[in-house]
């Protein structure tokens, strides 16, 4: 819930917190969309390399029903596998969003903090 509430438009905060919290078993079937919600004020595209050269354990989640789990940073990009996928490294800090059409989102910070 940290990525939405710090990632996430306004706008769109409440859909995708139902979505997470109340209807997961139909997440898969909206992932794509998440794409479209990013606040681009914290997120940007970047390489691959970028989150290779990310440190430590965090939570990853690829919208299926197995729910999240903890995965090491240099084996969220494998974990993805060209699908939608959520790392994150430092919940409402520090997290990737992966875009099953190849992109590769760094989000960082808060814009109500800044």
């Amino acid at each position: 819930m940290g990525f939405v509430a710090a990632f996430v438009t306004s706008a769109k905060k409440e859909r995708w917190l139902d979505l997470l919290s109340r209807r997961p078993g139909k997440i898969l079937g909206h992932s794509h969309k998440l794409h479209s919600a990013l606040d681009r004020r914290t997120c940007h595209v970047v390489g691959k390399e970028t989150v290779a050269d990310l440190r430590g354990t965090g939570v990853f989640y690829d919208f299926h029903a197995d729910g999240p789990r903890m995965v090491p940073a240099e084996l969220a990009v494998d974990a993805a596998e060209a699908g939608d996928a959520i790392f994150s490294l430092v919940p409402g800090e520090l997290a990737v969003y992966f875009f099953h059409e190849g992109e590769v989102w760094l989000c960082q910070g808060n814009p109500q903090s800044s």
